[in-house]
C-alpha cells in the first residue's frame, strides 16, 4: 500500500474556500516508494515500504474545487509531511506533461529532462526533489503531561514520531537535550489491513531518560498513545500495540479519556533483615533511619517493608514517615538500583491549593481518599524525583492488592502530583499482568531540526 495524503474543505492546505461542505473530502496524493534513484515502469509498478524514492502517481482534485489552488497547496503539504515523517525517504519524484512543468515548479520541484517512461503519443519529463540537499529534516514532535488532565502536572514526556533508523547515539541525544525526566521513540510497524483494522497499529517504541535507555516506561508509554490518537495517527476507537524490550504492550482509551495500559507485573522479594548491611544504607539514605522513635542509625518503626524488585528498591513506611522523607540523593545515587519506591496507605488528601497538593486527583473527589500514596526517586538514571511512574505502578499494585484488593487508585504525591488506577489481573485471567491508567493533556507541539 502507497502513502497517502488528502485535503477537506475547511481544513488548512487548500485554495480558495466556498462551494461544498465542510468536511467534504476536496482531493488525494497518492504515491509509492521504490529503491532505484530513476522513474522506470518497473520502479512505479510496485510499492516497496522501505524504498527511499517517493513516486507521486496522482494529484487528484474534486471536479468543483479545480483552479482554486488546492493541487498546488495539497502537494506542497503532502511533500512536507513526508520530509518531517518519513526519513527515511530521500527524494521525491514525478513526472509530467509539458503543460504542468509550470504548476510542480511552483512546489519544489526541478526538471531532470525527459524520462524513458513512455505512456501514450506525447512525451514525460521527470522532476525530483532531493530532500537530502534541502534544509536539514525538521522532525515533529509533541510533549505531554501524562497521569493528569491539567497541565504543568503529572508527568511530562516528549514524544518524536520517528526512530532515525535505530540510531540509539541519536535518540539518547535527544533525551539529554529535551531534558526531562523521559523522551520516547515510535516507529510504524508493517502490518496487513485486517491486522491494523482489528487488533490496531502496531509501533516499536524505546524510552531514554537523559542518563540512558530504559526497558519499560509507563507515563511515556501513556504520552506515545495519547500523541497518536491526539496527532490523527491512529482513529479515536482503535487500540495501539506497542514493541518494546518488556514485550508487547496495549493501550486503549475509553470514552472519559482513561488510558488503559496492560503491563507486565513485578514481583517484590521478601523483606530485607533488618540487620542486612543494604537495607540500612537504604533507610538512611532515604533519611528514615530515625523514623517511627528509632535511635541514631536506627529505622525506628515507621518503616514497615523494604525489598526489592528486577528494577528497584522498595520501602513501605507508615504514613506519618512517608510526610517526612527526606532523601540524601548522593547517598542513594552510590546503591545499586535503577530507582527507590517508598510508599504507605492511603490517607485522605488535602483539597488542591493546599500544600503538598498541586492540584485535585484524578477520579478522586476533592479532599476525598486513596488507596495507596508513592515517590519514586531515580539518581542514578538523572532524575532526582520523578513526578508519576507508571513502571513502579508495576510493583506497586500486586503489592498493595494483596492486602487492600485488586481494584485502587494509587497517588503519587510528587511537587507535579498524579494519579494512577491500578487493576490487577485475577488468577483465572493470568498471572503476571496489571491495568494502569491515567489520564493526559498536549502541552505544546514543536519541530526538531536533526
Amino acid at each position: 500500500m502507497g502513502r497517502v495524503g488528502g485535503v477537506k474543505h475547511g481544513e488548512s492546505g487548500g485554495g480558495g474556500g466556498g462551494g461544498g461542505e465542510a468536511g467534504e473530502v476536496v482531493g488525494f496524493v497518492c504515491g509509492t516508494c521504490s529503491q532505484g534513484e530513476e522513474l522506470s515502469h518497473e520502479s512505479m509498478h510496485l510499492h516497496d515500504p522501505n524504498g527511499q524514492t517517493l513516486c507521486i502517481h496522482s494529484v487528484v482534485v474534486a471536479e468543483k474545487f479545480r483552479r482554486r489552488g488546492y493541487a498546488t497547496e495539497m502537494l506542497k503539504a503532502y511533500v512536507e509531511n513526508v520530509a518531517l515523517t518519513q526519513p527515511g525517504v530521500r527524494r521525491v519524484c514525478l513526472i509530467a506533461k509539458a503543460g504542468l512543468l509550470g504548476m510542480y515548479a511552483s512546489c519544489g520541484f526541478t526538471l531532470k529532462g525527459l524520462s524513458p517512461v513512455v505512456h501514450g503519443k506525447d512525451p514525460w519529463f521527470e522532476m525530483r526533489i532531493d530532500l537530502d540537499s534541502s534544509e536539514p529534516r525538521l522532525l515533529r514532535f509533541v510533549q505531554v503531561d501524562a497521569f493528569s488532565d491539567r497541565k504543568f502536572c503529572g508527568n511530562p514526556a516528549a514524544v518524536f514520531f520517528t526512530q532515525a533508523g535505530g540510531d540509539a547515539d541519536w535518540m539518547q541525544k535527544v533525551a539529554v537535550e529535551m531534558n526531562i525526566s523521559e523522551t520516547c521513540f515510535l516507529e510504524l510497524q508493517p502490518a496487513t489491513p485486517d491486522e491494523a483494522s482489528s487488533m490496531g497499529p502496531t509501533y516499536a517504541l524505546r524510552w531514554f531518560t537523559p542518563g540512558g535507555e530504559v526497558d519499560l516506561c509507563g507515563h511515556a508509554t501513556l504520552a506515545a498513545a495519547f500523541a497518536l490518537w491526539e496527532e490523527g495517527r491512529v482513529g479515536p476507537g482503535l487500540p495501539i500495540r506497542f514493541s518494546t524490550a518488556s514485550g508487547v504492550l496495549t493501550c486503549r482509551r475509553d470514552a472519559e479519556g482513561w488510558v488503559a495500559m496492560d503491563f507486565p507485573s513485578e514481583v517484590v522479594s521478601d523483606a530485607l533483615p533488618e540487620d542486612d548491611e543494604g537495607r540500612r544504607a537504604i533507610v538512611q539514605a532515604l533519611g528514615l533511619a530515625s523514623a517511627g522513635g528509632g535511635g541514631e542509625g536506627e529505622e525506628g518503626d515507621g518503616v514497615l517493608f523494604v525489598g526489592r524488585n528486577r528494577c528497584d528498591v522498595m520501602v513501605e513506611v507508615t504514613p506519618e514517615a512517608f510526610s517526612a522523607i527526606a532523601p540524601d540523593m548522593r547517598m542513594l545515587a552510590a546503591i545499586e538500583s535503577r530507582g527507590f519506591i517508598v510508599t504507605c496507605k492511603g490517607q485522605q488528601l488535602k483539597k488542591a491549593g493546599e500544600e503538598g497538593i498541586s492540584a485535585a486527583v484524578d477520579g478522586v473527589t476533592d479532599g476525598g481518599s486513596v488507596e495507596f500514596q508513592s515517590r519514586f526517586f531515580a539518581p542514578r538514571m538523572g532524575i532526582d524525583e520523578d513526578p508519576v511512574t507508571g513502571s513502579a505502578h508495576c510493583c506497586l499494585a500486586p503489592y498493595w492488592a494483596s492486602k487492600l484488593g485488586r481494584c485502587m487508585v494509587g497517588y503519587q504525591a510528587s511537587p507535579r502530583g498524579g494519579t494512577v488506577r491500578t487493576t490487577v489481573g485475577l488468577k483465572s485471567e493470568g498471572d503476571g499482568r496489571v491495568v494502569l491508567e491515567g489520564k493526559a493533556v498536549l502541552v505544546f507541539r514543536g519541530l526538531f531540526r536533526r
